[in-house]
């Protein structure tokens, strides 16, 4: 199931008002001369979940800021289809109560509404049992690198951490003590992938970059099914 964007367009402004803000002139032009702005920016993430779900069992998940397109993608079956267990964090209670109202009948999805910044919420979260964690939380620069920081800091092992709008530096610098990272740069917005321990994902990760630049021109970022399709077959 997918959600209606045309019916919730209150926080997709908000996220996209916030965004244009906390981009300075210069690091816009910047990122122009590194990417174009995908016309689906709040969908760039998809050709990398989708590659990640096809490559590594993925049965448990943290979505930290729920979205129209990444909680979709999660509690698709024929996406994720190890997956048990869907914890989903967002501080906008409206958001929150459409996207988990689309999703009420699917038992693996359990989300919370958080009061305050959602780094606030995490110490009492057992990381460990998650093997993806996916940060694309509040309408801040600010809180969102926040939420970086304490995931970082919490020293998840071996969780592939997926980060939304990576070309933004606040977000890269919040990563440098996770061991390892690759970087997705065929769209703009861009998505990291951050972790520790094993080395096994790098050439795994190296290897799903390259397809998806391969087929970044022919595939729209929200086609799941296409995506699904051109990163199984090679």
């Amino acid at each position: 199931m997918y959600l209606n964007l045309a019916s919730i367009p209150s926080k997709s402004v908000r996220r996209q008002v916030a965004r244009l803000k906390f981009l300075s002139q210069p690091l816009r032009n910047k990122l122009a001369r590194i990417a174009p702005r995908s016309d689906n920016d709040y969908a760039t993430h998809i050709p990398i979940l989708v590659g990640i779900a096809q490559r590594f069992t993925i049965r448990r998940v943290l979505e930290l800021g729920c979205g129209a397109f990444s909680t979709s993608t999660f509690l698709n079956n024929e996406i994720f289809a190890d997956l048990v267990q869907l914890d989903s964090y967002e501080t906008d209670r409206t958001w929150l109560d459409r996207t988990a109202a689309a999703f009420a009948t699917d038992e693996r999805y359990r989300p919370r509404l958080v009061e305050g910044p959602i780094s606030s919420s995490l110490d009492p979260v057992e990381l460990a049992q998650f093997d993806l964690i996916f940060v694309d939380d509040s309408t801040s620069a600010n809180e969102r690198a926040e939420t970086i920081r304490r995931v970082a800091a919490l020293r998840p092992l071996k969780q592939l951490v997926v980060i939304h709008d990576y070309e933004i530096s606040d977000y890269r610098e919040a990563t440098s003590d996770f061991e390892h990272r690759q970087i997705f740069r065929a769209f703009t917005p861009q998505t990291g992938v951050v972790w520790n321990g094993s080395e096994l994902p790098i050439e795994i990760l190296k290897s799903l970059n390259s397809q998806i630049n391969k087929h970044s021109k022919n595939v729209a970022v929200e086609h799941v099914n296409g995506w699904k399709r051109v990163l199984k077959s090679e």
